[in-house]
């Protein structure tokens, strides 16, 4: 009896065993595997070794400024409220002698900052041959204030906008791409018109009631051959298609710039009428230059006018802001 007592509890305390050995016996956790390594983004890499060029070159001290403009001139969005635009010494050589594009190794670097003069973010444009040969070979790269890459290569947003000025080899502050045109004298119907739209402007009393450029206001930095300060306004339908973007002006558009000395006396008054059929092979504007008190210094297709701005025919002839957005 005592026996088949014993062998039972000895096979009780084997099974207890066998079952406490299973219990302790973890299975072998199955490997997690590790995520795949990213593969660098070439333009991050790009952009990486571009900051390092403008830090080293020391870019805000020893390259050029765009003549007439310095520094902290006011901007408008998608950049910011007031502006710095440097220019290495390729691209300043360009802006010069004005070849029509960009050459190889010119870099642009603009600036934006906030209203009370915050560094916001700095814009580049590099030119690089073979980069993008249908985009203007430019690359684009947006760092925030310590030079962190935000966009770089060719961002929707920046060639959408530039593109309008494609004519300009993409560039808005300045003409690189002048048209060659052939001088025309004022005819006398020229003169006609241009006093018929100087009582159109004093009688609409366009400084007091037309719409300023956003961001720009009266009295911005300007340059040759305009003056030292500008003040833009527009007409309804002008700052109509402004807004809209429609590609180009329409009939009736008009935008007045009053041109100033450094001092803020009134210079002289410039002036884009749009008016169908009047000039088809540069868009139909007729274009007038007015001494302070409505004397007429040009009239109709000024050779100056038509040259400069031919440089931005892509965008309807105007620099100051887009109506011709395009996809990128």
């Amino acid at each position: 009896m005592r026996h088949r007592t014993y062998a039972w509890l000895a096979g009780l305390l084997m099974v207890v065993a066998i079952l406490g050995g299973c219990a302790l016996a973890a299975p072998t956790p199955t490997p997690t595997p590790l995520p795949p390594t990213p593969t660098p983004d070439p333009n991050v890499q790009e952009a990486q070794a571009l900051w390092q060029t403008l830090q080293q070159a020391q870019y805000a001290q020893n390259w050029s400024t765009v003549p007439g403009k310095g520094t902290f001139y006011k901007g408008q969005g998608p950049h910011g409220l007031l502006l710095s635009t440097y220019l290495n010494e390729a691209a300043f050589k360009a802006l010069q002698e004005k070849p029509g594009t960009m050459p190889d190794g010119a870099i642009i670097v603009k600036e934006n900052y906030t209203p009370d003069k915050t560094l916001d973010s700095i814009t580049v444009m590099y030119k690089k041959a073979g980069y993008a040969p249908d985009k203007g070979d430019w690359f684009w790269v947006k760092y925030g204030p310590q030079g962190e890459v935000q966009a770089a290569g060719q961002p929707a947003g920046c060639l959408s906008c530039h593109a309008a000025v494609r004519s300009n080899d993409y560039i808005f502050t300045f003409p690189i791409a002048p048209l060659s045109v052939t001088a025309v004298e004022p005819t006398d119907k020229d003169k006609e018109m241009a006093r018929s739209l100087w009582q159109t402007l004093q009688e609409a009393r366009y400084a007091q009631n037309w719409s300023t450029v956003p961001g720009k206001g009266t009295f911005y930095k300007g340059q040759p051959p305009h003056g030292a300060l500008l003040s833009t306004y527009l007409n309804d339908k002008a700052a109509e298609a402004m807004k809209a973007k429609p590609g180009e002006m329409p009939d009736g558009a008009i935008i007045v710039k009053e041109n100033y000395t450094p001092d803020k006396t009134l210079d002289s008054i410039t002036v884009m009428y749009k008016e169908t059929g009047y000039d088809p092979e540069h868009k139909d504007w007729f274009w007038v230059k007015f001494g302070p008190q409505g004397e007429i210094q040009a009239a109709g297709k000024p050779v100056g006018c038509l040259s400069c701005h031919g440089s931005v025919r892509s965008n309807d002839y105007i620099f100051t802001f887009p109506v011709a957005l395009q996809q990128p």
